[in-house]
């Protein structure tokens, strides 16, 4: 009988552990599609739709409230800039969302709108993909990395649980006003 608990524990030991673990094994995935430049298997880990989603919300928001701060004296042209904030995000979200983009960010590099965001041999080399990355959990079903940039701000990348597997589904990027 002590021989059958002593078996059920491990048992919830190894797999209280494999559960614990599964984010690390979705990042080390995603770094090593990333690496191979496989986005195929890239998109089997990220939420597309969904981080796209996310993004146009936060950089929209920010955007907007940038220009609404600025036109509040009455500029006949605000709601022009309005309209056009909009093609700007979605260009944004465009720059971001690509396995090079979302791959640059993790680096802690700035992706650049309209530029392939391939990296280039010469430029930080030594650079790894979430290289000085802190991760932990945010709650059951998020888990987050945060990876510092040059100007010492940090893009915080969300894995959500989907069932057993756990996928990005947002990213946060310190706006710089």
């Amino acid at each position: 009988m002590r021989r059958l608990w002593i078996i059920a524990l491990l048992i919830v030991v190894i797999i209280g552990g494999c559960l614990y673990a599964s984010p690390y094994i979705t990042l080390y995935r995603i770094k090593t599609a990333t690496d191979q430049q496989d986005t195929q298997k890239l998109s089997q880990h990220i939420d597309f739709p969904t981080l796209r989603l996310n993004l146009k919300e936060q950089i929209g928001s920010t955007i907007k409230k940038n220009l609404s701060d600025k036109n509040k004296n009455g500029n006949p042209l605000a709601a022009f800039t309005m309209a056009i904030a909009d093609i700007l995000v979605n260009k944004t979200i465009d720059a971001f969302v690509t396995p090079e983009g979302i791959a640059t960010l993790m680096k802690g590099d700035k992706p650049e709108v309209g530029k392939p965001n391939k990296p280039k041999p010469s430029e930080k080399d030594n650079k790894k993909l979430l290289g000085s990355a802190k991760m932990n959990y945010r709650s059951l079903n998020e888990f987050e990395i945060r990876v510092p940039n040059d100007t010492g701000n940090e893009t915080t990348f969300i894995l959500s649980r989907a069932g057993l597997k756990w996928k990005l589904t947002n990213i946060i990027i310190p706006m710089e006003n």
